[in-house]
């Protein structure tokens, strides 16, 4: 097989388009079926789906985004998210001048 920097012979360019169309194809399958789930997971209020062929999990990302000034024990070059996450986790808040986001998402995986 003789290929190049730009040039592989076309059975193999078939394969390679044929991979990269059905990768695109899963991923689309994938994100309807997760928006699909995250939704009737949160409706259902339930947080870890669990059997013999799988796990999903409803998983929660903080972030968080400075509004005003930052105490001084917060800061360091950027907003110490860490400390912050520890600040929330002690005193059930997030500290003065900081604004928390979250996003739900799905993580799974085959057993």
């Amino acid at each position: 097989m003789t290929i190049t920097k730009y040039n592989v012979p076309a059975e193999i360019e078939k394969k390679i388009l044929t991979a990269i169309e059905l990768k695109k194809e899963l991923e689309r399958y994938e994100a309807e079926i997760k928006v699909a789930l995250k939704d009737a997971m949160i409706e259902n209020d339930i947080y870890s789906i669990k059997n013999d062929k799988y796990t999903v999990t409803l998983a929660t990302r903080a972030t968080y985004k400075e509004e005003d000034q930052i105490p001084f024990d917060f800061q360091k070059v950027a907003l110490d998210t860490k400390k912050v996450g520890d600040y929330e986790k002690l005193y059930g808040e997030v500290p003065k001048g900081v604004k928390k986001s979250e996003t739900k998402y799905i993580t799974w995986r085959a057993k």
